[in-house]
């Protein structure tokens, strides 16, 4: 948990605001920090392959 500053909770709180369509500033996706794009991008790639993870898991726990 040491590695877990205030900005990375705050970026996480954005990332859930960012799956529902909302963005931090006025405008659309080009109007956002750029900064602030990489971090969901890499953080939508993160959740997807955790998603994937769980699922193949899934799989191979119901079907021997």
């Amino acid at each position: 948990m040491r590695s877990v500053t205030a900005q990375s909770i705050r970026t996480l709180r954005f990332f859930r605001f960012f799956q529902m369509g909302w963005l931090p500033n006025p405008g659309g996706i080009l109007d956002q920090p750029v900064t602030f794009v990489e971090a969901m991008e890499y953080l939508s790639v993160q959740v997807s392959k955790q998603e994937k993870e769980r699922a193949d898991e899934s799989r191979t726990q119901h079907h021997p």
